[in-house]
């Protein structure tokens, strides 16, 4: 190639301690075959001979014929590699940039290759295949660990990756720093390394990624080293955070609106595709970022209150009768349904009873009730082999006295039960608007279904509801009709609490819904909502929205969740919303006590314990027209009633409650009276312990 068709290509080498291998490193660039090079070796404070190697390499250099190599070699305090990476790009005057690590070295063709590949192909950014080198230049076994992973992805990206895009969102398939090659471009667009201890190269990728689609050579043009003090070897604790970061700064880039690559994995180009891979590889982790575990500023005889109060509860002794209860939960989470398992437990304990608890998913309520010396089993779920023998176990021999199974989840331990042991009495205490047979399908459909009937026959458990509504959706399942049992777990509230001390004219500032990110909750329709307020001017621009109960979720239905956070984060009203991590049941009264509105924007409830303690507490209240919701809040008595699904009509309530702040407050008062008089701790736990009757 003459100069004219051949634009300057400036490589750039980060050194640090490679003595060993750093002269292969440089005369694998001084000898390459492109005619314009600009090499600028930048040593990050190496404690070895690596600088001696360097000035003796450059010292011997021999000019090749027709070559132009433009050098510079300078020294630095340690910096780090992404700075010194930085540094040297700074420098670069290159049409084209790439890098090389000290310690690997290039095919004596790559550049030539790589420069003759994306002028063909109009390319911004390009890698090429990596063979795996060990310390003597050997190349790595077929079975080494490093090999037979770099297989796997190379087989992945043309068996499963609809575009090279979609294989680099699972793995680093240019595996490092040194194998990108890219424009001056392009590197101006996307900007530079992060200081990222593992992932600064696949973090720069996905950057780049967003911008323009990468052009993979097929041919082993970089030899990648594999030693004993490489970065790969000694930071592998760091991989999950840093993961999350890139994903993170992935789907802010690509979901708000559709990237300039338009082969980018994302729902603008790949509507189906790029949920699925969302959805496998976690991405939503990322999102995690914008959770906040903070909690509400609180004043000074609060914080005296929090100071001076401890839990002085003395437990009476067991009951001479030996009254044990065994309650059975799907899981010991901090959610609704486990706190009314904690709640049950605890109270029969102050009653002199003797409980215990099986949890099908073990769970942070567990050091509560352990602390309040209530006995803990976990079934071993590992396997399906595992979780069946623990299941048997359990009912063999953890059972003691009455039982009682808490949600529709606990099935597979209720119904075993009511077959194997039919002497037993068993109360099956139901917290969902939706039946077992609704939740599986195929075989374990079946085999549920057959349990029912055959639990319907022998010994059928005796049924309780958290609500009307729930109570009515079980009519078809097969089994006795029976009972509502409502349950809050809240003593009563003196109706002068802080909520209605406060002027009735005074504004409305602080919203508050709390729940799981699960779709049921609406907790995506809520943040749609509140964002039509803000940009319509229907609120004061003021106005706070906290949303309480967030985690790092696996589920697929968090995406619809994950693409409002996102919305939210890209949109001038990031300010206006705190969302929050799970918290434990006795920090959530600090969010209730600093809010002035609370929403429920479910799509399907029995009767949320949020939606009772904002009762409780005469917070007003905004809620959908859904199960058992409505059960408790009647719209302009003691609340505000919406239809579920309809942005608009969540929104337009908003502006109504916020802005009649005298109304709304009237309507949370009425909604403490009717707490006290149907749902606090002092109306329904004689019902439930009468119920018990042990």
């Amino acid at each position: 190639m003459d100069n004219v068709a051949s634009p300057l290509v400036s490589v750039v080498i980060p050194v640090f301690n490679h003595e060993a291998y750093v002269k292969q490193a440089l005369e694998s660039v001084l000898n390459q075959t492109y005619p314009h090079l600009e090499l600028i070796i930048i040593d990050d404070g190496s404690k070895d001979k690596s600088c001696e190697v360097i000035d003796k390499v450059l010292e011997n250099r021999i000019e090749k014929p027709g070559c132009q190599r433009h050098i510079q070699f300078l020294r630095q305090e340690n910096s780090g590699a992404h700075a010194t990476i930085n540094r040297g790009l700074s420098l670069a005057k290159g049409e084209w940039l790439t890098i090389l690590n000290s310690d690997d070295y290039y095919d004596l063709k790559r550049i030539d290759t790589l420069v003759a590949q994306t002028a063909l192909t109009k390319a911004e950014i390009a890698f090429s295949y990596v063979a795996g080198i060990n310390e003597k230049n050997h190349s790595l076994p077929a079975d080494h660990w490093w090999s037979l992973w770099y297989e796997k992805v190379r087989c992945d990206l043309f068996m499963n990756a609809p575009t090279i895009g979609f294989c680099l969102l699972r793995d680093n398939f240019a595996v490092s720093t040194g194998n990108l090659f890219f424009s001056r471009i392009l590197y101006e667009k996307v900007g530079k390394f992060k200081d990222l201890k593992l992932m600064h190269d696949w973090d720069f990728l996905l950057r780049a990624l967003v911008v323009a689609e990468p052009l993979l050579v097929r041919d082993h043009l970089y030899f990648y080293r594999l030693h004993a003090h490489n970065t790969q070897s000694q930071v592998q604790n760091v991989f999950e955070e840093e993961q999350k970061e890139v994903y993170q700064q992935y789907l802010c880039a690509v979901v708000p609106s559709p990237p300039l690559n338009q082969k980018a994995p994302c729902h603008w180009y790949w509507p189906s595709e790029f949920g699925k891979w969302r959805t496998n590889l976690r991405m939503e982790r990322g999102l995690s970022v914008y959770f906040k575990n903070g909690i509400p500023q609180q004043d000074e005889s609060d914080r005296a209150k929090e100071k001076t109060s401890t839990d002085n509860t003395v437990f009476p002794k067991n009951r001479a009768d030996g009254s044990a209860i065994t309650l059975i939960s799907h899981e010991l989470s901090l959610s609704g349904a486990p706190k009314v398992v904690a709640d049950l437990a605890i109270r029969l304990r102050l009653k002199g009873y003797a409980p215990r608890i099986i949890a099908l998913t073990d769970g942070p309520m567990r050091l509560e009730l352990e602390k309040k010396g209530i006995p803990i089993y976990i079934v071993d779920r590992s396997s399906r082999l595992r979780e069946c023998l623990s299941s048997l176990a359990m009912l063999c021999f953890h059972i003691k006295g009455q039982v009682i199974a808490n949600s529709t989840m606990s099935w597979s331990l209720v119904l075993p039960l009511t077959l194997m042991r039919p002497w037993k009495k068993a109360i099956w205490y139901i917290h969902e608007s939706f039946t077992p047979l609704g939740c599986f399908q195929g075989k374990r459909g079946k085999i549920l279904s057959s349990l029912i009937k055959l639990s319907t026959k022998v010994s059928p458990p005796q049924l309780w509801f958290g609500s009307k509504s729930t109570q009515q959706s079980w009519k078809y399942t097969g089994l006795p009709e029976g009972k509502v049992m409502y349950w809050s777990g809240i003593p009563q509230s003196e109706v002068d609490s802080r909520h209605t001390k406060n002027s009735p004219a005074s504004p409305l500032k602080h919203l508050l819904a709390v729940g799981t990110p699960s779709l049921r909750k609406g907790t995506h329709i809520l943040i749609q909502a509140f964002l039509l307020c803000l940009k319509q001017r229907l609120i004061p621009s003021e106005t706070i929205l906290t949303i309480v109960g967030f985690t790092d979720s696996e589920n697929p239905h968090f995406i619809k969740l994950s693409d409002s956070i996102l919305e939210v984060v890209n949109s001038e009203y990031r300010d206006n919303f705190h969302f929050i991590s799970a918290v434990e049941p006795g920090a959530l009264n600090q969010f209730f006590d600093a809010s002035d509105l609370f929403v429920q924007p479910s799509l399907q409830e029995c009767l949320p314990l949020a939606l009772l303690t904002a009762m409780s507490k005469g917070l007003p209240i905004i809620t959908t027209d859904v199960d058992g919701c409505v059960e408790a809040i009647t719209h302009r008595e003691t609340g505000y009633v919406c239809l579920p699904f309809d942005e608009d009509g969540l929104a337009k309530t908003i502006a109504e409650a916020v802005n009649h702040p005298d109304q709304s407050r009237r309507y949370g008062h009425q909604a403490q009276l009717v707490f006290n008089q149907k749902f606090a701790l002092e109306v329904t736990e004689e019902i439930v312990m009468k119920g018990l009757n042990p």
